[in-house]
C-alpha cells in the first residue's frame, strides 16, 4: 500500500484508550516502514497530538461521553443544529466523503479503524459505496466491542452496523479485512459476517519498565473505578489477601471513582480508603501519571465483570503487558484466554480466587516475577507483530 490512514473519530479525551491507541498504532506502523497518517476528533486537545495526529471529525457521541468542556462555540453550534440520529449519520457520511476527496485516497491506500465506532464506520461505508470499487481504498476494521454498539436513538446499533457492513462486503468481498481485540470477539464476527477475522491486540513498540525488587508487592487497580471493573470487589480481595499473607507484604494503588459514581459508592469508598496500605489515585490520570503507576507496581488486578467483558479486551491488560507487569484477570472475560496464552499472568473467578492468585505472586522471588512478566511480554509482542503482518499482507 502507498499510504495507511488511521482513523478514530471518537478520540477526543486526554485519558482513556483512544488517544493512547492512536499513538501505539501510529508508532508501530511507522516502524514497519509504512507512510502513516493519523486522524482524530476535532475536539482532541492540540497538546495531545504530539504533532502526529490531525483533528478532522465531528464528535458525535456527546450524549454518552461528556465532552462539553472541550467544545468551541463553533462545535457547540454545529451539534445544536443536529436534530436526531439520522442527522448524525448524514453528517458522518458527508465528513467521510470529504475526507476521501481531500486526501485523494485510491485503491493503493488503506484506511484502518483501530477502535471501530458506529458513526465512523457507517459513514465511511456509505461514502465508499459511491466510489468505483476498482478505485476504493481497502478497509482494515478492528472491533473492540464498545463504540460499535453505541448510537442512542438507533435500535440495536451493532446489528444495524453489521447489516451495513454485510451489504458492503457482498459487492467488494476482498476490500475489507476484519479483526477484533480478543479471539472470542474475532470468532463471533467471523461467524456473523461469514468472512475471516483474526485477533489483534495492541502492538508493542517501547521497552518494558524496570521492576522494583525490594519492598511490598504493589498491586495496581488501574482505570477509573467503575462497577464493571470490579471496584466494589477490591475491599474483599484485600481482606482475603490480608488473611492469607498478612499486612505489610503488599499494598494497593487504586484509582478512585469518577464523579458520576461517587455518590453511589461514598460509604464503600470511605471504608476502602481507610484500609492500611491502600493508596488512592485520582479517577483521571495523565498518560505520564499512568506510566508512573505501571512503573511503581508489580502486578495489575482486574476483577472485571465477566458478563460485561464476555467478548471484550482490556486496554489495561495490554498496557500492563507492554510495561512488563504481571496481571490477574477475571475468568470468563474475552481477554482471559490471552492472559493464559501469552503467559502474562493468572486468571481468577471469585474474590477469594483473586486473593489466592495474588498470594502466589507475593510468595515469588521478585526477580522471578520480573522474568515471568518479561517472558510473557515477549510472547505477546511476537504474536501481535505476526497478527498485523499477516493481516496487512492479506
Amino acid at each position: 500500500m502507498n499510504r495507511l490512514y488511521i482513523l478514530d473519530p471518537v478520540c477526543a479525551l486526554s485519558y482513556g484508550h483512544n488517544i493512547n491507541a492512536l499513538h501505539y498504532f501510529r508508532e508501530f506502523f511507522v516502524q514497519q516502514g509504512l507512510d502513516v497518517h493519523t486522524f482524530a476528533s476535532r475536539l482532541l486537545p492540540e497538546a495531545l497530538t504530539q504533532g502526529n495526529i490531525e483533528r478532522e471529525f465531528t464528535f458525535l457521541y456527546g450524549d454518552v461521553i461528556n465532552v462539553e468542556p472541550l467544545l468551541t462555540s463553533g462545535e457547540r453550534d454545529l451539534l445544536r443544529s443536529i436534530h436526531g440520529h439520522n442527522d448524525k449519520l448524514a453528517l458522518a457520511t458527508g465528513e467521510m466523503r470529504a475526507f476521501l476527496d481531500a486526501f485523494r485516497l485510491t485503491s493503493d491506500d488503506a484506511v484502518f479503524f483501530p477502535s471501530v465506532d458506529f458513526y465512523g464506520l457507517m459513514g465511511i461505508l456509505r461514502a465508499l459505496s459511491a466510489v468505483d470499487p476498482a478505485r476504493a481504498p481497502k478497509l482494515y476494521l478492528r472491533f473492540i466491542g464498545v463504540m460499535e454498539r453505541t448510537a442512542p436513538g438507533f435500535p440495536e446499533p451493532r446489528a444495524r452496523l453489521l447489516d451495513e457492513l454485510r451489504r458492503y462486503l457482498r459487492g467488494r468481498p476482498d476490500s475489507v479485512r476484519i479483526s477484533a481485540e480478543t479471539p472470542r470477539l474475532a470468532a463471533i464476527l467471523a461467524e456473523e459476517l461469514a468472512v475471516p477475522a483474526i485477533a489483534t491486540p495492541y502492538p508493542l513498540t517501547g521497552d518494558a519498565l524496570p521492576m522494583e525488587t525490594e519492598g511490598p508487592l504493589v498491586i495496581l487497580a488501574a482505570g477509573a473505578a467503575r462497577l464493571d471493573k470490579g471496584y466494589l470487589r477490591l475491599r474483599q480481595i484485600y481482606q482475603h489477601l490480608t488473611e492469607e499473607v498478612g499486612l505489610g507484604k503488599f499494598e494497593f494503588l487504586i484509582q478512585s471513582a469518577p464523579d458520576e459514581l461517587v455518590h453511589q459508592t461514598s460509604d464503600y469508598s470511605r471504608e476502602l480508603f481507610r484500609l492500611a496500605h491502600v493508596n488512592i489515585l485520582p479517577s483521571v490520570l495523565s498518560h505520564e501519571a499512568m506510566v508512573d503507576c505501571y512503573r511503581r507496581c508489580h502486578v495489575v488486578a482486574m476483577p472485571y465483570a465477566a458478563d460485561v467483558y464476555a467478548e471484550r479486551g482490556s486496554a489495561v491488560m495490554q498496557e500492563a503487558a507492554a510495561a512488563g507487569r504481571y496481571v490477574v484477570g477475571q475468568r470468563g472475560t474475552g481477554f482471559a484466554s490471552q492472559i493464559v496464552s501469552f503467559g502474562i499472568g493468572l486468571v481468577a473467578n471469585t474474590e477469594l480466587d483473586f486473593a489466592n492468585q495474588l498470594g502466589r505472586i507475593v510468595s515469588l522471588p521478585r526477580e522471578r516475577l520480573a522474568e515471568l512478566a518479561l517472558e510473557g511480554r515477549d510472547r505477546y509482542a511476537e504474536e501481535a507483530r505476526r497478527s498485523y503482518e499477516n493481516w496487512l499482507a492479506a
